[in-house]
């Protein structure tokens, strides 16, 4: 959009300059603001149990509607906290001013009181939607909320937040302007995080076919006796981890339980670094925060869970159990944490061949179904004995390794460029929408 002839201080520093026509005035002189209904769980008498919105359903521009729960209200409160079209969804709570606009998606629903909805009085909706969306983008909202406790962007809050205002025809030239260029760059978000998922596919899927198949399209094969894999080389083999395992002293060992390694031991001058399966969750060794560490003294008492450079460190409980990475070069002692496990092969096997197939068995879902998924999810030393693994002859493997690495080479170089077209896709949506509004 044209400049504007002339501009003028808007009194608020994160604003600055703003056109001479224009105002900044509370929201409340434009606006009607409604906190949801508190949590009715049960029938009061005469009560009707109906759909509600709660603050996990209004996402950033947009209202998720695949999990809707049902709460009771009045007769007198349904025309209260019933959404109509064009209604502003802002978050009270958690992720403080995330706003999404009601389109419908449901043909009624009501809000709970996580959720603050914004009924427009003057003005373009769609103006008043931008102008939340980037309020909640650079964390204005996120400034006016109390930081000291929970926070809270109260209903009292919310309408008295300094907003922008301007002719009506100005906000239709804006909200025009900004639906268009923003479904062209929302177009080609998707399409790039498209071109991410099947890059990542691609690579997945080479795996499977190499540390499975092998590299020679014409060999002899045979039926390799486990269902998921199907047929294998003739002369491969299957084994068990057990099999192909150091045949040291806690070559497959979990780290120290409970009163063995707690807060109290780590120390800041310690020389021994604690690994933490958070780092290796994403299938590569990341280290996320700073290594916890522990003194020599105490690393004496839980050595058993000792673990060094090239060892298999694999997550054992929670969300990504079953995920692995190869430790790297530390230069110093280093022991699993009790959420961990190590695995050191043997030297007649390569090691990042064994870690490949172990994040095969996680993505076919291998892993999951050997665990016990009750309570909290874990994955046994038991089970990591028992998995099955195709070994092909030594030659082999690292043929296979040395193809994997240079491929993903390849495949690694076109995920980084679409992530940072990405990033900069988003970088400019939200720049767009910061200068216009």
């Amino acid at each position: 959009m044209n400049p504007y002839p002339s501009y003028k201080e808007s009194g608020i520093e994160w604003i600055g300059e703003i056109p001479t026509g224009w105002s900044v005035k509370p929201l409340k002189y434009f606006t009607d603001v409604t906190l949801g209904k508190m949590l009715t769980p049960e029938d009061k008498g005469g009560y009707l149990l109906k759909p509600y919105l709660r603050s996990q359903n209004v996402q950033n521009e947009r209202t998720d509607v695949s999990d809707v729960k049902e709460m009771w209200f009045s007769e007198r409160e349904l025309p209260l906290y019933r959404l109509k079209k064009g209604d502003l969804l802002v978050n009270e709570g958690g992720d403080v001013g995330r706003t999404s606009m009601w389109e419908e998606e449901l043909e009624e629903v009501y809000i709970q009181n996580s959720i603050n909805r914004v009924s427009v009085l003057v003005g373009m909706k769609r103006y008043y939607f931008y102008h939340f969306v980037l309020n909640h983008t650079i964390g204005y909202f996120d400034s006016v909320v109390n930081r000291v406790s929970i926070p809270h962007l109260t209903k009292e809050k919310l309408m008295n937040v300094s907003f922008l205002c301007q002719p009506l025809q100005e906000q239709q030239q804006i909200v025009d302007y900004l639906d268009h260029k923003t479904q062209q760059i929302d177009s080609l978000i998707e399409k790039t995080q498209q071109k991410i998922e099947l890059l990542k596919e691609q690579r997945t899927s080479l795996i499977n076919q190499v540390v499975t198949k092998g590299l020679n399209p014409d060999v002899e094969m045979k039926d390799s006796g486990v269902e998921w894999i199907g047929e294998i080389p003739s002369h491969w083999v299957v084994k068990r981890i057990k099999h192909i395992k150091s045949k040291e002293k806690f070559s497959l060992v979990d780290g120290p339980f409970g009163s063995d390694l707690k807060s109290e031991h780590f120390v800041d001058d310690g020389t021994v670094i604690v690994i933490e399966s958070g780092f290796v969750t994403k299938g590569s060794f990341i280290q996320t925060r700073e290594f916890k560490k522990i003194s020599e003294s105490h690393f004496e008492k839980v050595k058993r869970s000792q673990c060094r450079t090239g060892d298999i460190i694999i997550s054992k409980i929670g969300e990504y159990y079953g995920m692995s990475s190869v430790l790297p070069e530390l230069n110093c002692d280093s022991v699993i944490s009790g959420n961990s496990c190590k695995l050191t092969v043997s030297k007649t096997i390569n090691r990042d061949f064994v870690h490949q197939f172990l994040l095969l068995l996680r993505s076919k879902g291998v892993i999951q179904r050997e665990v016990n998924q009750t309570g909290q999810p874990f994955i046994s030393l038991v089970v990591i004995n028992n998995l099955n693994i195709l070994v092909p002859p030594r030659n082999e493997q690292e043929e296979i390794m040395n193809f994997i690495t240079n491929k993903f080479q390849i495949n690694e170089n076109l995920l980084n460029k679409e992530t940072q077209r990405l990033d900069l896709l988003k970088e400019y949506r939200q720049s767009l929408i910061s200068n216009v509004v």
